[in-house]
């Protein structure tokens, strides 16, 4: 009798318990990736928002990167990319002059080093290896 009452019991209370369907919680992380992206900050210099800006754009259905440096115009191959980790290939610009191109060539370097990165809403960062924030881009 008292199994009865235990089993029926233990039923009754494994019945209550809910279960949520999260639904599926594989994201793509690629997806947030894409886009047109405007440099905001380089290293630890904040960029003038008066300024000509260079800009990223990331498109995986092409395994390509491109952009703009402030004056020269740039592409890349996306080697590898995984849910923190990108890898981008070399770097080919167009070769015009400009007046002030520290900027572009810092940019340009600086992207040669990018290991990882991180999207937080509209924000990407662009980070080293170690974890270091190299570049941080707005979606445009």
């Amino acid at each position: 009798m008292y199994k009865l009452i235990f089993i029926s019991l233990t039923l009754i209370l494994f019945s209550c318990n809910s279960t949520k369907n999260m639904g599926n919680t594989d994201v793509d992380y690629r997806t947030y990736l894409d886009g047109e992206w405007t440099l905001v900050q380089l290293n630890d210099r904040v960029m003038d928002a008066s300024m000509t800006r260079p800009t990223i754009t990331v498109s995986q259905s092409g395994n390509r990167v491109s952009g703009n440096g402030g004056c020269n115009n740039f592409a890349s191959t996306l080697e590898a990319i995984g849910p923190n980790t990108i890898e981008m290939g070399d770097i080919a610009a167009t070769k015009m002059a400009c007046p002030s191109m520290s900027v572009e060539t810092e940019y340009f370097k600086t992207l040669g080093d990018v290991a990882t990165y991180k999207v937080e809403g509209s924000t990407l960062m662009l980070m080293s290896k170690g974890g270091k924030e190299l570049l941080s881009f707005s979606r445009i």
